[in-house]
């Protein structure tokens, strides 16, 4: 379930990657331009086939390394429209990540660009997780005897579904659902709280 909700919450994202290796001083504007403008329609094509062709934003990156290393690190790349600085600052990125992941620079060695990545991402809905139950005294069933303790105990019987975010529920009681039954010791307490969990208490604690 817990796998299921955070599917939900989640933002749709889609993660496009191009190899494209050049050494980074030698790259040009309208060559990088051009390689931009085709991720981004790749983007764009997936975003409109899930209907955020509007509401999608584009997040730019490139895979970097000094010449001869076997090994890249992800930077941010300034968007379209690619300027001269665009790649210089990618580079300034770079150095600054490798310096923080290994803990050195190579000032004397030139950078290469590994690959081009493009990251569209449609945030996801906020969520309310207010439950709009009708209350605890229209949760109210009746009234039930049960053996708890080692006694016959008197107890409230409630609906779950009709309890609302904040609705109390002392013990003893006996919440009812479709699914299961939950039960309220003497000296405890059954709060509804956000999507509708019961948190249980005890109430010299609460």
């Amino acid at each position: 379930m817990t796998a299921a909700l955070g599917l939900l919450l989640s933002d749709i994202r889609y993660d496009i990657g191009q190899s494209w290796v050049r050494e980074t001083g030698r790259v040009g504007e309208a060559a990088l331009e051009e390689q931009l403008a085709a991720l981004t329609a790749r983007a764009r094509e997936l975003l409109a086939q899930t209907g955020h062709e509007e509401d999608g934003q584009l997040e730019f990156s490139a895979d970097m390394r000094y010449l001869g290393q076997a090994y890249n690190l992800t930077v941010p790349l300034p968007p379209p429209p690619v300027t001269a600085g665009s790649t210089a600052e990618a580079e300034r990125s770079f150095v600054e990540a490798h310096r923080k992941a290994y803990d050195y620079v190579l000032p004397d060695t030139p950078t290469e660009i590994v690959a081009l990545r493009v990251r569209a991402v449609v945030p996801a809905e906020p969520v309310v997780w207010e439950v709009a139950g009708a209350g605890r005294d229209d949760a109210f069933l009746g009234r039930r005897k049960v053996h708890m303790n080692g006694e016959w105990l008197e107890c409230d019987v409630l609906d779950r579904a009709r309890l609302g975010t904040g609705d109390l529920v002392h013990g003893p009681a006996i919440i009812d659902q479709e699914d299961t039954t939950t039960v309220v010791l003497p000296g405890w307490q059954a709060e509804t709280v956000a999507a509708g969990s019961l948190l249980l208490t005890r109430r010299d604690h609460a």
